[in-house]
């Protein structure tokens, strides 16, 4: 089941390779990658527009495990958190262990529109989305579908990837997502 998670760490480690963001704590010195990286390049998560402080956001605290069941249709099984510098997330599991939601909320230095459009044009089977944040679109492949939202100034992305397989309908998981787009972004603190 934990093979999932790394595609979720492996894609906000490409988003943010692209937004300039990524360098690693000294072990040494007790900082985080955080404040590491923000101490190397003058640039702290405000710097880039965003009004989501993502550097105290418990993204596993957004979502309720109401939500995760509704969504899920089943009670929703172990949480994971993982931070890194400019974004926080968390991987919600299903109790069956055939796939998991995952939230990330991001806070790009060079701004959200930036990322937003650059990740959009590296998607496949973009179709715009309405009526949440700025801007959003949603997106699917094989082995999963998801949204990219503008909110806030800074970037939410709701997904649903399956452990296994493929996903069987992604117009419906999109639908999913789409309806807990917007409780989501109401409970992200500022």
């Amino acid at each position: 089941m934990r093979g999932g998670r790394l595609v979720v760490g492996a894609a906000m480690a490409v988003a943010l390779g692209v937004a300039g963001c990524g360098s690693d704590p000294d072990p040494g010195s007790g900082a985080s990658a955080r404040e590491t990286t923000a101490a190397a390049t003058g640039v702290t998560a405000g710097d880039g527009g965003a009004t989501i402080d993502v550097d105290d956001l418990d993204a596993c605290a957004v979502i309720t495990d109401a939500q995760v069941k509704a969504f899920f249709g089943e009670p929703g099984g172990e949480k994971s958190r993982l931070d890194q510098p400019y974004a926080a997330s968390c991987s919600y599991d299903d109790a069956s262990g055939d796939s998991y939601l995952s939230l990330v909320v991001q806070a790009p230095p060079d701004g959200a529109k930036k990322q937003f459009d650059y990740d959009k044009a590296s998607s496949r089977n973009v179709k715009p989305i309405s009526g949440l944040g700025d801007e959003g679109y949603s997106w699917q492949n094989s082995g999963e579908a998801g949204l990219e939202i503008v909110y806030r100034g800074a970037l939410v992305i709701l997904s649903q990837q399956p452990y296994r397989s493929k996903i069987e309908d992604p117009e419906a998981v999109i639908a999913k997502l789409t309806e807990l787009a917007g409780p989501t972004l109401k409970q992200i603190p500022n």
